[in-house]
């Protein structure tokens, strides 16, 4: 059963909640609490009137939804198409914005698209140039320490970070990141190791990375179905 009508007080952190994105162009997010689906919506960013003067001819949704993550202290955190990032703690939303965090390569134009807490405690958010440690938590805007990453020498010899739309964690720790058509990246704590993705000849265009509960993971496609890691390599399923 839908709830079409939740006020702010309909913001509810509760561990069994299913959380969900529908559609990219919505406004909030949808909590589904067992028996009804709330929608929420997210609070005015202060970069929205510098949004709509900067694009006035915009057809974009500045706070459409891309992604939704819990983190380790089971905080939620919500990627939007041009405002950056907004964290709810189930008390406060606050918001992280673009020209802070520096995660997209043209200022927003391809949104808050993956986002993920490592073992460390550190996040990554859209590519791998930065990664942040949060410093501040609670009713006040969240700082953050952002440190370096870790990138690639490209044929040129020149230095390119990954920019991911989807991240995961496996059992041993490393983490790995599906690219739209550059395959999948694992980075060891060390080093980033590619594994192209391929139909035959043809690049395959990504999606997702998933860890199931056995710790296999799964990939999930633009145009090639459905890929699983067999140790050395991806591997098409169906």
């Amino acid at each position: 059963m839908a709830n079409q009508d939740s006020p702010l007080n309909n913001w509810v952190l509760k561990p069994d909640n299913l959380w969900f994105r529908i559609g990219s162009t919505k406004n909030g997010a949808y909590r589904f609490d067992g028996k009804y689906l709330h929608y929420l919506k997210f609070p005015i960013s202060p970069q929205e009137n510098t949004f709509y003067k900067n694009n006035p001819n915009s057809s974009l949704k500045p706070y459409g939804l891309y992604t939704i993550y819990k983190d380790h202290k089971g905080f939620m955190w919500f990627g939007t198409a041009s405002l950056g990032v907004c964290r709810y703690d189930g008390k406060n939303l606050n918001w992280h914005y673009e020209e802070q965090l520096q995660t997209t390569p043209n200022g927003g134009d391809f949104g808050t698209r993956a986002i993920f807490e490592d073992k460390n405690g550190k996040f990554w958010i859209n590519n791998t140039r930065f990664r942040y440690v949060i410093e501040t938590y609670g009713n006040k805007p969240i700082t953050f320490k952002k440190e370096n990453g870790i990138g690639y020498l490209n044929k040129t010899n020149k230095m390119e970070f990954p920019f991911f739309l989807s991240v995961t964690e496996d059992n041993k720790g490393n983490l790995w990141m599906a690219t739209y058509e550059d395959g999948v990246y694992k980075y060891n704590g060390k080093e980033l190791i590619h594994y192209p993705i391929k139909d035959g000849e043809t690049d395959v265009l990504l999606f997702t990375i998933y860890k199931d509960n056995k710790g296999a993971l799964w990939l999930g496609t633009h145009n090639a179905g459905v890929y699983t890691f067999n140790g050395s390599s991806f591997e098409r399923q169906f």
